[in-house]
């Protein structure tokens, strides 16, 4: 795939994010990366060919099965962002911030929802 033969640079506004996960004791394991679904490349293939709706249903699909998985949301968030499916990220974020008690919200970074 695309991602073998380019190895992914961090974005440095990520870095919060996932100092702040790690502190809540997410784990970053997972079987398989959620960028690495069929569903979720195809969408991005649909959203570059001028179909956005029909990847945002593929995406949110993926989304949700993978609720549990912060880092991975995370992964879905910046990639979406850079598809420029603003959308698909806010939604990734507010599943995110949707499993933190009410009172620990306001110590989520801001570039969650950047």
């Amino acid at each position: 795939s695309a991602a073998d033969e380019h190895p992914r640079s961090i974005p440095s506004s990520r870095v919060p994010i996932d100092v702040w996960l790690a502190s809540r004791g997410e784990s970053r394991a997972v079987e398989s990366p959620i960028l690495e679904e069929p569903d979720v490349e195809l969408a991005w293939i649909l959203a570059k060919a001028g179909e956005p709706e029909v990847a945002r249903g593929l995406l949110t699909s993926a989304l949700f099965a993978r609720r549990g998985q912060p880092f991975e949301l995370v992964d879905l968030a910046y990639a979406a962002r850079d598809h420029a499916l603003y959308d698909v990220a806010l939604n990734a974020a507010n599943v995110i911030l949707g499993q933190v008690p009410p009172s620990e919200r306001l110590e989520a970074p801001r570039e969650l929802l950047a």
